[in-house]
């Protein structure tokens, strides 16, 4: 039989950054996938080199090692294809909001957001303040309030208040992060404002 490791690995990475990815959900490193994956290399180079000693008039024994340098063969044009995963930087970018059209402009990428929701308000208030300037919380939330109804009833709540905003900050920043493959964000909570990092 196979090696056990490789019913953990049913499709190849063509990257390390899809490895991180991967490994992340089931909360182990890549260093560690890494070593799995030598570990479960190297078995199977072992067991070819006690096929190659065998005799080779035995179909089952030959069916084995058509097997185990098949591996091989894919481990090789995988690693020639692996690549480290290039990080990008929003710093130096050209972001802006179009809010006629409902999206950042975020360098060469484009991110839609929905039409008149949290994520709109929170970048139509960020983009009509200057980089860096600490928005207040209250200034994004309004902009909210007078699109839906529910929250005006919830003004003397300010800890309630507050939740959309955030929530609003946080998924804008993920949907970035996945668009643009980087770890930076564009906006910051600090001290109950918001502010655009780049």
């Amino acid at each position: 039989e196979l090696p056990d490791l490789k019913k953990n690995y049913k499709q190849p990475f063509t990257n390390l950054f899809s490895a991180a990815l991967e490994m992340s959900e089931a909360e182990r490193s890549l260093n560690n996938v890494m070593n799995q994956l030598s570990a479960f290399y190297g078995e199977i180079q072992q067991r070819i080199s006690h096929y190659e000693l065998r005799d080779e008039s035995k179909e089952t024994d030959m069916e084995t090692f058509d097997q185990y340098a098949s591996l091989l063969e894919q481990r090789k044009s995988h690693q020639d294809n692996m690549k480290p995963p290039t990080k990008r930087y929003l710093k130096g970018m050209t972001i802006s909001f179009d809010a006629n059209k409902t999206k950042l402009l975020i360098g060469d990428q484009e991110c839609p957001l929905p039409p008149y929701k949290n994520e709109f308000y929170l970048c139509k208030v960020m983009f009509q303040h200057p980089l860096g300037e600490p928005v207040e919380w209250q200034d994004i939330y309004s902009a909210m309030a007078q699109s839906v109804e529910k929250y005006s009833e919830k003004v003397k709540d300010a800890k309630e208040n507050r939740r959309p905003v955030y929530d609003a900050m946080n998924a804008l920043n993920s949907r970035i992060k996945e668009l643009c493959e980087t770890e930076d964000e564009l906006f910051r909570w600090n001290e109950k404002t918001v502010i655009r990092v780049f």
